[in-house]
């Protein structure tokens, strides 16, 4: 099992420090499809549930031959006991002692299929099958739905769906988006900010850097600037289009312009969204459109300068 910041609503095995993202509603047990899996052998199949209740954390006993503890306490099962940070559970098994190490609001999770496996979202991004090779990302939309986007398509999902990435099955775990861990401070979104890309004469290094207002905060120059960049120029070429039309580019012919490889492309996207949420920029993961096919910069507020 990975282990994951604090930030994401977590709960950490005491024996081995292994750590599991908590969806908004969640299966604790020993059956295949609990995403929080147990392997004690005094833990039930179907042990307890955790549940977010809107301003708070829930675990249910669901009638576990061996209860659950919280702390000294046992759990009445099918009675509510509200949990905090710190708090340490025992499922029925010396071995499953677990400690919720963060409790703020769920962000998506995905649970893979036949495995104890949970991945959870980072920054607001949930990549299957993982970040290394980001099929599919898993994001808010700017209505409050959840979207799915892969080479292919975007498209609308919703908790408890079933995806694949890789081969492989994973069942999201999604709350409302209302619920879900505020992505920044709200200070600066997307839509708010102009976006400056300065480029070197021989084009080897491109800068990318955020202004709001009078500020001007540069990012560490990173492999995805020349990809944004391109789709950048590609926008620029169509200012006379309608904004719906402006810059969309065909994903082949992207990667050939580029010459790189699918996988590279899907990696330098996520690198790119992700730099611009960890700098604190609401709603970046628009940074890159996606339609059938098709990929096109997100925004008309740029500038290209020369170094």
């Amino acid at each position: 099992m990975l282990r994951y910041p604090l930030g994401l609503a977590t709960l950490k095995r005491l024996r081995d420090g292994a750590s599991v993202p908590l969806g908004a509603h969640f299966a604790v047990g020993r059956a295949a499809s609990a995403p929080l899996r147990l392997t004690g052998s005094l833990a039930s199949t179907e042990h307890a549930s955790i549940l977010w209740r809107g301003n708070r954390w829930e675990l249910r006993d669901l009638g576990s031959r061996n209860g659950t503890r919280v702390g000294t306490r046992t759990v009445e099962p099918g009675k509510p006991q509200p949990l905090r940070v710190g708090d340490r559970i025992t499922f029925g098994d010396p071995s499953e002692v677990w400690d919720l190490a963060d409790a703020d609001p769920p962000d998506a999770v995905a649970h893979e299929a036949g495995t104890p496996k949970v991945v959870g979202a980072k920054n607001g991004l949930l990549v299957l099958p993982d970040e290394t090779r980001p099929e599919l990302t898993i994001m808010a939309g700017s209505d409050g739905s959840w979207i799915a986007e892969s080479a292919k398509e975007t498209r609308a999902v919703f908790d408890r769906d079933v995806v694949n990435a890789a081969g492989r099955s994973f069942t999201l775990y999604l709350p409302l988006t209302a619920e879900a861990t505020p992505l920044v401070d709200r200070t600066a979104g997307f839509d708010a900010v102009d976006l400056v890309f300065r480029v070197s004469r021989d084009e080897e290094r491109v800068e990318l850097a955020v202004a709001h207002g009078e500020r001007l905060r540069w990012l560490d120059a990173r492999e995805h600037g020349y990809v944004l960049l391109t789709l950048a120029r590609l926008r620029e070429q169509e200012r006379e289009l309608e904004e719906s039309e402006r810059g969309w580019v065909d994903r082949t012919a992207l990667l050939s312009m580029l010459g790189i490889e699918g996988n590279t492309l899907d990696v330098a996207v996520f690198r790119a969204r992700k730099q611009l949420l960890e700098a604190g920029l609401e709603g970046a993961a628009r940074i890159v459109e996606v339609r059938r096919g098709f990929r096109r910069l997100g925004t008309d507020r740029f500038r290209i300068e020369r170094s």
